[in-house]
Parts: structure tokens; C-alpha cells; sequence
């Protein structure tokens, strides 16, 4: 754990590099396809945004509808402190969702084709922003006695936690071991990045490659859900609820595809 880097909250940090990597990612993958460069440019800019907006909107909801499911909510007893501390990514992939027809809109970019060719960066994005909520220590996982278990020194939140759990005693150098369920996700997130290379090989229709990022993104977060120490509800439901209609839309738009290339089903 290490909340500060160059004298700055190694977080807010590891979400700047994430945009900047991101973005960069995204504007190799655009030119590749031919996208103008200005429009694309500005429109991962609106991207990125999104995220960070969306993961923001996320964390207060939550804390509106299930003030209790953050185990450490001391610093967050209004919604000013609400507004400064946490995000919830999920919340940030989701919103991009209604974010991508409007900003493709504004910029001239064609929606589902666009899509398909930047979403690969939003996993590259992903795995910064997981790994500084590993150097900040937030999003930690539950106590394991797995050989991938780490542990977390004092002060650190989660040890905070089992303190306040009375897991360990006060004078405990270290945490019990735990998932490293920060770096679990920073790993969906490079898989992500690697699968969305290949689907943009392989895809049939536009808008296959997001649908595919949509449907792994959100069914991996509801099963690493499980492993926080506190699974969050809002999450489960949001990730399974959005599983099941982006599966839905997919399988209705590859139903589709046969009539569109004028071949009899």
C-alpha cells in the first residue's frame, strides 16, 4: 500500500494516468480504423469523463440507498464528503452506455462502429484505476487463506476494519490475509483489453465488440463481488441486471444479422 506517490494521493494519480492511457489507446485503435483524428480525440476525451463521472454518481447513490454496505463510512456523513471520497466503476462503464450515441452524435462519429474500435481502451483504463485503489488500499478483498492472499500493514483501511470487526487486536503490524480483489480486477480489466482486440477481429455486426465488453466486464465485477469483505448490493444487482439485457440485445441483433445480409434463416 502506498497512498502517495511524488507527493500526490496515489489514487487521484492512478485515475489521470488511466486517462491518459486510455486515451492514448484509443486514439491508436481509431486511427487504425480511419476515424478523424480531431473527433476522436475529442470524443475519448468525453469518454473518459463519463467514467469518472458515472463512478462518482455510483459511489452516492449507493451510499444514499445502502448507507451501511461501506465498511468504514466514517468520513463520508454528508454528501459533500459523499462528493469527495470513493468511486464505483461500475457506475462509470454503465453510464457510457447513453454517453456514446450522444457524444458520437456531437462529434459526427458513426455510434456502434466507433464503439467497437475504443472500448478496448476503457480496459487498459481499468486496470490504473484498479491498481490505485490497490495503492490506496480501498476495495479490499475478504479474509482468505489463499495462495494468492495478501497482506495490508496498519493503517491501512482494511486493517482499520478488522480492527473494528475485532479480528485483530490494536498493536497488529498486519492485516489477516485477504483477496487481493484490487488487483483481481486490474486483471479483468488487461484481460479485457486483450479479448477486445480479438473481437474486433472476429466481429460479425457493430457493436458486437461493446456488447462482449459490456457482458465479461459486468458478469466478471458480480463475481468478484463475492470476494469483498463487504459485498456491495447495489452492485450485484446493477452488474446482473445489465448482464442479462446486454445478452438480450446481442442475441437479438445477431438474430438480426441474417436478414441484413439478405440470408434466408
Amino acid at each position: 500500500m502506498k497512498p502517495y506517490l511524488f507527493g500526490l494521493q496515489s489514487y487521484y494519480l492512478m485515475w489521470l494516468v488511466a486517462a491518459v492511457v486510455g486515451i492514448a489507446a484509443g486514439m491508436r485503435l481509431t486511427h487504425r480504423e480511419g476515424f478523424p483524428r480531431w473527433r476522436a480525440f475529442a470524443a475519448l476525451c468525453a469518454f473518459a469523463f463519463t467514467i469518472f463521472l458515472g463512478s462518482k454518481l455510483l459511489f452516492v447513490v449507493e451510499h444514499l440507498l445502502y448507507p451501511l454496505d461501506d465498511p468504514l463510512p466514517a468520513a463520508q456523513d454528508s454528501l459533500g464528503m459523499l462528493a469527495w471520497h470513493g468511486f464505483r466503476i461500475p457506475g462509470g462503464i454503465l453510464l457510457l452506455a447513453p454517453a456514446f450515441p450522444l457524444i458520437c452524435r456531437v462529434c459526427k462519429l458513426p455510434t456502434l462502429r466507433f464503439a467497437d474500435a475504443v472500448i478496448p481502451a476503457a480496459g487498459l483504463a481499468l486496470l490504473f484505476i484498479r491498481t490505485g485503489c490497490f495503492l490506496n488500499g480501498c476495495c479490499f478483498g475478504g479474509i482468505t487463506s489463499s495462495p494468492l492472499s495478501i497482506v495490508f500493514p496498519s493503517g491501512a483501511r482494511v486493517w482499520q476494519w478488522q480492527l473494528s470487526q475485532g479480528l485483530i487486536p490494536s498493536t497488529a503490524p498486519y492485516t489477516l490475509p485477504v483477496h487481493p480483489l484490487q488487483l483481481y480486477f486490474a486483471g479483468v480489466g488487461l484481460a479485457l483489453y486483450g479479448l477486445g482486440r480479438h473481437w474486433q477481429e472476429t466481429k460479425r455486426f457493430d457493436g458486437e465488440v461493446w456488447a462482449k465488453f459490456y457482458i465479461v466486464f459486468f458478469a466478471a465485477t458480480f463475481v468478484l463481488e463475492f470476494l469483498r469483505a463487504t459485498p456491495l448490493h447495489l452492485n450485484l444487482v446493477l452488474t446482473a441486471l445489465v448482464v442479462l439485457l446486454t445478452t438480450l440485445l446481442a442475441r437479438r441483433a445477431q438474430r438480426a444479422l441474417p436478414a441484413a445480409l439478405g440470408v434466408s434463416s
